[in-house]
């Protein structure tokens, strides 16, 4: 007999897969967040040195 929790026709299995693909998109967001932290991070550290050579 089938598993009335994985029918085809059953909502959760399209919700589980949907959930999954927004939280895979979500940390590919977070990734390039921390890039641009790091990144700023870096423009910061510059920006202090040339103003201390002011």
């Amino acid at each position: 007999m089938e598993n009335p929790m994985v029918a085809a026709d059953h909502p959760l299995p399209q919700s589980r897969l949907i959930i999954e693909l927004m939280i895979d998109e979500l940390k590919e967001q977070i990734d390039a967040m921390e890039r641009d932290i790091e990144n700023h991070k870096k423009m910061v550290g510059r920006v202090a040195k040339v103003t201390q050579k002011l």
